[in-house]
């Protein structure tokens, strides 16, 4: 009885002896716990639906701050691309409708009229020069070249009207005044004409010229070539003279002043002045430089551009400037006064412009023989000529704005 109580008494002794064993020790994943979010090495405590088991402890990763984000650039919107050399929109080359009498075009008039005669000119064959040279002991010999090379010109454009056999050029400087009347007196019977006067009354250039008929009924012109040098506005000044003659073989006697001088005008000028500037720009000036001569019945260096722009700034205005212009050249008549020059010199590349040079040229030759210019102006440009003025009105009107 003694042993069993001894074996009884160590047993219990030997489990006090027994350590506690700390949770942390045993716990396993999955395993029960007791408390909750107690923590044993990497694991927890938690509560599953009703039990406590041990999970992975999850240890929250530390949020960082935010970073401030600079703010963005803004993206610059791209420039539009501008082509180095851009391609400008083509000019046009003609006008929208033909030249017409009633659509004397502002911009494009003047430049058909040109392109006709420049048509024709090429189309022709070049005559020999039938111009007998008299030139004065002062005449620069590069002023004289360039006439010769503008004659040329004049005698290939109306080559088809006019075929000389010979016609005498003179030609003088302002230091050449007693030798050109000497030389004129062999030349021509008109006495009332002095080179010398001429001179002394122009002062400030010898730039004029003239045509007239020699002893022997053949035809002539003068011009003075001053040695100071000449401008673009003397490119005009053989070929002005020499229309004259042309006219001469055509009765000029019975032309009026805007045909005789105004068409040797524009044909000076178109052939002339254009071709050596094209734009038309030194023709335009020109033509307003003209315009100042106007002062009817009186001396043309007393006249004004502005009267005559005032005068035909209404239809019956410059209808009156050109009637006053049916007058006929003669030494009691200064047709320059009554602004011949450029009126003259519009009205003939309206008419050309519109109806071409052969039919402006063949309405020269009429003049032998036309008992009526009148009649025949209607024949060869459809209308008559008071109808042509009004027409022709708000052209001039534009040609000489000035």
């Amino acid at each position: 009885m003694r042993h069993k109580g001894i074996s009884v008494l160590v047993a219990i002794g030997l489990l006090l002896a027994i350590p506690t064993i700390s949770q942390g020790a045993t716990a396993k994943l999955g395993a029960k716990c007791t408390k909750v979010n107690s923590i044993s090495g990497s694991l927890v405590c938690k509560k599953t639906g009703n039990k406590l088991t041990w999970q992975k402890r999850v240890t929250p990763k530390p949020t960082p701050a935010p970073t401030a984000s600079p703010a963005p650039s803004p993206t610059p919107t791209p420039a539009a691309k501008i082509s180095p050399n851009p391609t400008p929109t083509p000019e046009p080359t003609a006008p929208s409708s033909p030249i017409t009498f009633d659509n004397l075009d502002a911009k494009w008039t003047a430049s058909i009229a040109r392109q006709n005669l420049t048509n024709e000119l090429a189309r022709l064959n070049q005559p020999k020069s039938a111009a007998i040279y008299h030139v004065g002991p002062t005449v620069k010999e590069d002023l004289y070249i360039e006439e010769k090379r503008l004659l040329v010109i004049a005698e290939k454009m109306f080559s088809n009207y006019y075929t000389p056999t010979s016609f005498d050029v003179l030609m003088y400087s302002e230091k050449d005044g007693t030798w050109a009347d000497q030389e004129k007196s062999t030349l021509s019977n008109d006495t009332y004409w002095s080179i010398s006067r001429d001179i002394a009354n122009n002062p400030y250039g010898c730039n004029f010229a003239g045509a007239t008929f020699t002893k022997t009924g053949g035809s002539m012109y003068s011009m003075c070539l001053d040695t100071k040098g000449r401008g673009i506005n003397d490119k005009q000044t053989s070929i002005h003279e020499y229309f004259h003659l042309v006219q001469q073989k055509y009765s000029l006697n019975k032309m009026t002043c805007w045909m005789v001088e105004g068409s040797a005008t524009y044909f000076g000028v178109a052939l002339g002045v254009d071709g050596e500037d094209p734009t038309g720009k030194s023709t335009t000036t020109f033509l307003n430089q003209l315009a100042g001569q106007y002062n009817p019945g009186g001396p043309r260096n007393l006249g004004s551009a502005a009267k005559l722009r005032q005068k035909i700034s209404t239809d019956e205005g410059a209808v009156q400037v050109l009637k006053d212009l049916e007058v006929k050249p003669d030494r009691d008549v200064d047709c320059l006064s009554y602004a011949a020059y450029s009126v003259g010199a519009i009205a003939t590349e309206a008419l050309i412009g519109a109806k071409g040079f052969k039919t402006y040229m063949d309405f020269v030759t009429t003049f032998p023989t036309a008992a009526d210019w009148k009649l025949e102006f209607k024949k060869a440009f459809g209308l008559t000529p008071d109808e042509f003025y009004l027409k022709l009105a708000p052209y001039l009107r534009s040609r000489l704005a000035g």
